[in-house]
């Protein structure tokens, strides 16, 4: 499903993603993932931006939280953004085994919403990975996701 998000949506997008980065800053927060600093502004961004896409695909209203953290994203969805190739949904030991995550890659303002899976039916061995070093985490292809047509 392909999502293409106007100059206002990425504006706004953009203004989450700074605002939660800003948040971080103040609140001397560290990317429990191991990211580095300075990849973490467009980390915030890269994950508003992948909630306003699937929001708009849903034809849902985006609120863009601030400082919620482990609450679902966009209605009761997990929406994890990727920049991998190919694009995989990444779902942490430590994700709610009974929530949706919701698979998001793209760039610039054309992003594709390539499935869904629960936590626990991703939390399988096969797909353990340290891929960065910083810490296991399970890699799903989007081909062994649900398609959005499912989505509950």
């Amino acid at each position: 499903m392909e999502v293409i998000l106007t100059k206002d949506e990425l504006e706004f997008a953009y203004n989450i993603g700074s605002r939660r980065h800003i948040e971080s800053i103040l609140k001397k927060l560290q990317n429990k993932h191991g990211a580095s600093p300075e990849r973490s502004l467009d980390i915030h961004v890269a994950g508003a931006l992948g909630e306003l896409a699937f929001a708009k695909a849903l034809d849902k209203f985006y609120i863009g939280h601030v400082n919620t953290f482990s609450k679902p994203d966009v209605g009761k969805y997990q929406i994890r953004y990727t920049k991998m190739k190919p694009p995989q949904l990444i779902i942490r030991k430590t994700d709610n085994n009974n929530e949706v995550f919701v698979s998001v890659s793209g760039e610039d303002d054309t992003f594709y919403i390539n499935g869904w899976l629960k936590g626990i039916d991703g939390k399988q061995d096969k797909y353990i990975r340290n891929p960065y070093n910083r810490g296991e985490a399970y890699f799903i292809p989007v081909e062994d996701l649900y398609t959005m047509e499912t989505l509950p």
